[in-house]
């Protein structure tokens, strides 16, 4: 079953969780938990299969705290090793200082056997500027605040104007999470 699986942030093996329905032996109804496993790709002979044990559209940042949190470990893959995430840039961030460079997360080697160390702030690539973890959190978690409340307002949304005020408002935050995050980041997904 799952457990068999390592994880990687970029798996070769998806996962697929649904509650089937079907007659139980007394005719009555009875919901079935079903666990799928399914190639993201041809595998070869021997190679190991992984699956994400987190969401994989979060940026490194999140999904580190998330394996931190739940699996007690740090995730030492290619996508979370590399700064830019192989190339998806979902946790970049446009530079406040010079405002045309993007800042990613700064990684070095020096832990117990050249194990990647995380090391809290974010270098923009053209000018230098640092960020601490401190202040993207910071940022993170008021956007998803946010998020959370313009989604709520969708659910309440009754009549054509409210709904229309609700479009502006959620162009308003793409437009300005675009100001600071990358597109590809988590929360324009």
């Amino acid at each position: 079953a799952a457990s068999l699986f390592n994880h990687d942030c970029t798996p070769n093996v998806l996962t697929d969780f649904r509650i089937t329905h079907a007659r139980g032996a007394s005719g009555g109804p009875l919901d079935r938990p079903v666990l799928t496993f399914r190639a993201a790709r041809r595998l070869e002979p021997g190679e190991a299969a992984h699956i994400a044990y987190v969401s994989t559209e979060e940026p490194s940042y999140v999904r580190a705290r998330e394996l931190r949190r739940s699996k007690q470990f740090d995730c030492a893959c290619p996508r979370c090793a590399d700064p830019l995430e192989c190339d998806l840039f979902g946790g970049c961030f446009r530079c406040d200082r010079c405002r045309s460079g993007w800042q990613s997360r700064v990684r070095a080697r020096g832990g117990p056997g050249g194990k990647m160390l995380h090391v809290d702030e974010w270098v923009c690539a053209a000018c230098g500027w640092r960020t601490p973890l401190t202040q993207v959190v910071q940022w993170d978690t008021l956007r998803r605040t946010q998020l959370a409340m313009l989604m709520e307002s969708a659910a309440e949304a009754d009549d054509g104007r409210s709904l229309e005020a609700l479009r502006g408002r959620l162009r308003a935050f793409i437009r300005e999470s675009l100001e600071r995050c990358h597109p590809n980041h988590a929360l324009l997904l």
